[in-house]
């Protein structure tokens, strides 16, 4: 349903930290300490923004800790606010969907168990799509971003990466947000710090 496609994406949303508007101190963006950064998944098919000033809905564990917190924004499908009651079909690999961690999934909510894998799907649909159009353009629709933090304070939001030439290189040129390299810490991670004011 449209409310499971939400909740899912509000467990996603503990991949961050909760920022605070009003501070000027350092705050690290990603939640290393709290969120696998493999249960971090996108919902292609729908557009939405993720507020990081709110609290988690949920723990690392897709458990719910906050029933009053929201991050999930602007959430629609086909252009218009998702209905909640709406029925939905979700695509993904077979450890997601028999899990039963994610709202949505789970045994009872199955509606198609394919013998191939996704990747194999996938690679097909490459060369088919090759074999007609003779080339393939892959590119990220941008469906979901961080909400900007309105405000009058310069804020220090901080993300780790690699401090290699091809993840500054890919910052620069597809980087959804200003960013500038501010540091390196002491296991050799490049410090970049974000502008969400936009």
């Amino acid at each position: 349903s449209g409310k499971e496609v939400k909740e899912w994406l509000e467990c996603s949303a503990g991949q961050f930290n909760q920022i605070d508007p009003n501070s000027t101190k350092p705050q690290s963006l990603i939640n290393w300490d709290g969120f696998r950064t493999y249960n971090f998944d996108v919902i292609d098919g729908v557009n939405y923004q993720i507020d990081v000033t709110q609290p988690a809905r949920y723990d690392g564990e897709c458990q719910m800790i906050n029933a009053n917190a929201e991050r999930i924004k602007n959430l629609t499908f086909n252009g218009k606010p998702i209905d909640p009651n709406a029925m939905f079909l979700v695509a993904t690999n077979n450890y997601r969907a028999y899990g039963g961690k994610f709202a949505g999934t789970g045994d009872s909510h199955i509606a198609f168990a394919s013998p191939d894998e996704n990747r194999s799907v996938l690679a097909a649909w490459i060369a088919d799509e090759s074999k007609r159009a003779g080339e393939i353009h892959p590119a990220a629709d941008n469906n979901w971003r961080l909400a900007p933090i309105a405000g009058d304070k310069k804020l220090d939001i901080r993300f780790e990466t690699s401090p290699s030439d091809k993840a500054a290189a890919f910052i620069k040129e597809k980087g959804q947000y200003p960013m500038n390299k501010v540091a390196t810490d002491d296991i050799g991670f490049a410090i970049y710090q974000v502008d969400l004011s936009k």
